[in-house]
């Protein structure tokens, strides 16, 4: 909610009739819009990852028998995922900064502080949830914007990669 409701009309009376509608710099041509797509898709990609990542990480610190037993319940798939979890987040993160879909490249995962050194994977839980929050927000926009995803309605955990395969595992053009 704007902090005077009444400057809602005015913003859209802007960008549908007035100076907002007739300015083309407002607007962002396709092959923009599609590389904000395919960096919206390398960061929301980079969440999921974590997650595989911190599922991991989890099961490494329950005493084996139980590790052992959790693992049974793990479909064998994301169990050979959680296998390569480490090598995919280097390999895609090469990937990602080759495509100029991130800046930077912090020790085989993504630079998250433009300080070069500072990991994804080391940022806090809050952070982490944060990240992955704003990756899927951005994604549902792009969707919307692009026409994928209508209409703007998204359920927190469910949002779709907009390309089939994700922008960083597709193939070069």
């Amino acid at each position: 909610m704007p902090a005077v409701p009444s400057s809602v009309e005015l913003f859209l009376d802007y960008f549908t009739h007035g100076q907002g509608f007739a300015t083309p710099d407002h607007f962002i041509s396709d092959d923009e819009l599609l590389k904000e797509i395919q960096i919206g898709e390398a960061w929301l990609w980079r969440a999921r990852a974590q997650r595989v990542l911190n599922l991991k990480q989890d099961l490494a610190l329950l005493p084996e028998e139980e590790r052992k037993t959790q693992l049974k319940k793990i479909p064998n798939a994301l169990r050979n995922v959680m296998e390569q979890i480490e090598d995919a987040i280097a390999l895609g993160s090469e990937r990602a900064k080759e495509e100029g879909l991130i800046t930077q490249v912090a020790d085989g995962d993504f630079g998250i502080l433009n300080d070069g050194k500072t990991r994804y994977a080391d940022a806090g839980d809050h952070q982490l949830r944060e990240m992955g929050r704003v990756a899927e927000a951005r994604i549902a926009c792009l969707g919307w914007l692009s026409g994928k995803n209508d209409p703007f309605d998204y359920v927190e955990g469910q949002v779709q990669f907009i390309n089939p395969m994700g922008s960083i595992w597709a193939p070069a053009e």
